[in-house]
């Protein structure tokens, strides 16, 4: 019996130990933790541009069971181009979920080292990309003692990279042919509150929560059975958003609970309804809202 037990316990431990915790902070998803880029594109038919990005951790739903943190750019006061990331701890990869309620893919293997395959599912191409693991190095960005690890593939005349830090993400994405091309570099970052680097207008106004409730529009919309709700709350309050039909017939209640301030994300399944415009409506203390929505089926 105590062999029984010393063998359960070991698989156990075993089974424990290869959750590769250090990996996972190369990619950290925590609720508000927001990126600021500085993107640059050049093209042979044009003058340089640059612009700058903002994406935050806005929340988190559950797509078949499986957890999903949302990352969102965030535009004035808007939240645009959702995506769809899940983390599978056991193997330190990164999955990405390109239609609600669909197949997600490999998108980032953080645990790779020199010299391995990383493969990243591109949608717009519908395959896989090897990326090459050309180097891991210590190195300071943004003033932060960090590792970074560099990834690249070789098309052709097409060619594609992107770093990831250990505590920081994604530093640097790039791409380019001979004519055109486009990098992302990460100016600021804050992570779990801590801020790194030095942020322009953009990401200051968005350090700047908003004193007012905000309810967003639904994303994707129109949209066929799935969909996500985004809203904002500026101090822990009862919320309560219902669906209406467009004869005023209330057809669910998606939320009727107490919050915490900060964004939400509450995911509408349409399965049992007909394709139509509905209403959705949020109320919280005095505030009180109302948004319409598109569903095709």
């Amino acid at each position: 019996m105590k062999r029984l037990l010393f063998i359960i316990f070991s698989l156990f431990s075993l089974s424990t130990a290869q959750i590769d915790t250090t990996s996972l902070r190369y990619f950290p998803l925590e609720n508000g933790n927001l990126w600021e880029y500085e993107v640059y594109t050049w093209s042979e038919f044009g003058s340089p541009r640059t612009s700058y990005k903002l994406k935050t951790v806005i929340g988190d739903t559950l797509l078949l069971n499986k957890r999903y943190s949302i990352v969102a750019e965030k535009v004035n006061s808007e939240y645009i181009h959702p995506e769809y990331f899940r983390i599978d701890s056991s193997t330190s990869i990164i999955y990405k979920c390109f239609i609600l309620g669909g197949e997600d893919f490999d998108y980032y293997r953080l645990n790779c080292t020199y010299g391995d395959t990383a493969l990243q599912y591109r949608a717009a191409e519908s395959k896989y990309f090897p990326y090459r693991c050309g180097g891991v190095y210590d190195d300071i960005y943004l003033n932060q003692e960090t590792t970074t690890k560099t990834f690249s593939y070789q098309q052709g005349l097409e060619g594609y990279q992107y770093d990831i830090s250990y505590g920081l993400g994604i530093i640097l994405m790039q791409e380019s042919d001979m004519a055109n091309g486009t990098r992302w570099k990460l100016i600021y970052a804050k992570i779990n509150g801590e801020e790194f680097g030095t942020s322009t207008n953009i990401g200051k106004e968005n350090q700047k929560f908003s004193a007012e409730f905000k309810l967003k529009q639904n994303y994707p919309n129109p949209f066929n059975s799935l969909t996500n709700i985004i809203f904002f709350l500026p101090s822990n309050d009862k919320v309560v958003i219902e669906v209406y039909n467009t004869l005023g017939q209330k057809v669910e209640t998606l939320i009727n609970k107490q919050l915490n301030k900060g964004n939400h994300v509450v995911r509408f399944n349409s399965k049992n309804l007909p394709s139509g415009i509905y209403i959705y409506r949020m109320k919280a203390g005095t505030f009180q809202d109302y948004k319409k929505m598109v569903l095709v089926k």
